[in-house]
């Protein structure tokens, strides 16, 4: 029997712990990249090495128009593909878009070209999508400091022996507006629509795929706030959205410079910035520097 989760909250449903469950749904990972090849290849590399059976996990990279292609590097899951955006439209919705034609996973998870996920980040989303066929999982953001960035060789390694942390400082900098948000609201369980779906961000997101090609996907008119945008049609049709406390798994976020999309200086002019946080798994990101992602219990 399906559970009914009330109005948002999620406390009805009891996901098991990282670790001690058979997964048994697949996934396609869709990363939207414009240039970023450095941090794509961390990406990647952590995606190589999750806690999440592989013969489960498939991934569609699309390249939205870098200047200098993007090649799949040798650390990356078995399943990985590369796709190039279709011609007609460009930005971060036209990327996402054309990977959610191509996926074939029951459930589809948007993760950002610059996150460097923690071994158990996917299999800690997806625990709740095997509880319910309509929860949409977000993550966190935890910002990093600058410095160089660790080699794809390196994260693999540090995957598997547990020592993510040792990748990246960590930056004081916080979306402490949306912290607050959850945190005042019982992790979102008690939020107003109005709040609930200003902190849908898509830099690490999960979406039942029916779910998503039922709510028509991404809105490609949009090059800013398309995840806003989407999480407003998400919650209206009755989705509900996951805010899990902050207590292990981290995917960090290795950004390697400005991280805004490209032509984004001209939008700015006319569009606000996209309004968000993570729920669900915490991820990191950073200014100039480097990056992680976490998936919290």
């Amino acid at each position: 029997m399906i559970p009914r989760i009330p109005h948002n909250d999620f406390g009805v449903l009891d996901p098991p712990a990282l670790g001690g469950w058979e997964p048994t749904l697949t996934v396609t990972v869709v990363i939207p990249a414009h240039d970023r090849q450095e941090t794509l290849n961390l990406t990647l590399a952590a995606l190589s090495a999750q806690s999440y059976p592989e013969h489960l996990l498939d991934v569609v990279v699309v390249d939205d128009g870098s200047a200098t292609p993007l090649s799949l590097p040798e650390l990356a899951p078995a399943r990985t593909k590369l796709i190039s955006s279709p011609p007609g439209g460009w930005g971060r919705a036209w990327a996402v878009q054309a990977g959610l034609d191509a996926a074939t996973g029951e459930v589809v998870f948007v993760l950002d070209a610059d996150m460097v996920p923690h071994r158990r980040h996917v299999e800690a989303q997806l625990r709740w999508h095997h509880l319910a066929p309509y929860v949409v999982a977000l993550g966190w953001i935890d910002f990093t400091g600058p410095g160089p960035l660790p080699a794809p060789e390196q994260v693999v390694a540090a995957l598997a022996e547990g020592a993510e942390e040792r990748l990246f400082p960590l930056s004081p900098h916080r979306h402490d507006w949306a912290e607050e948000i959850i945190r005042d609201h019982d992790g979102l369980r008690t939020a107003p629509s109005s709040l609930a779906t200003r902190i849908h961000v898509g830099a690490t997101v999960s979406y039942p795929a029916a779910l998503l090609r039922a709510a028509d996907g991404m809105d490609t008119s949009l090059v800013l706030a398309e995840d806003t945008e989407l999480g407003y049609r998400a919650h209206a049709g009755g989705r509900g959205v996951r805010a899990r406390p902050r207590v292990q798994g981290v995917a960090r976020r290795a950004a390697d410079g400005d991280a805004r999309p490209r032509g984004a200086e001209a939008v700015q002019r006319s569009v606000r910035p996209p309004i968000g946080c993570r729920t669900g798994v915490t991820c990191g990101r950073t200014r100039g520097g480097s990056g992680w992602c976490r998936t919290w219990t």
